[in-house]
């Protein structure tokens, strides 16, 4: 399961992103039942006190490669700085 994270961004850009970021991986034909996306209420700033929101995909270390290329051509016109991280386990939550 997919989560995209978002950092940095006000609640209402965030609420958009968010949108633009479900867009853009719908038009990939990736299935997104299992997609969320959180945003991480927080300032992130660099050394010039400049904003840098950023996004943080977080997903199982046994995404195949061909999702990571459709996620990768998909989220790079958002024009944001997108760090990975993959996840060793993850436990779904029981029905």
């Amino acid at each position: 399961m997919p989560n995209i994270e978002l950092y940095g961004l006000p609640s209402g850009q965030a609420a958009m992103r968010a949108e633009q970021i479900l867009c853009a991986l719908r038009s990939t034909g990736m299935n997104l039942d299992d997609v969320v996306v959180t945003n991480i209420s927080s300032g992130v700033i660099d050394t010039e006190g400049r904003a840098r929101p950023f996004l943080r995909i977080v997903a199982p270390k046994d995404t195949p490669l061909s999702e990571w290329g459709k996620i990768k051509s998909a989220l790079a016109g958002l024009r944001l700085d997108i760090e990975v991280l993959l996840l060793d386990t993850f436990i779904p939550a029981q029905k």
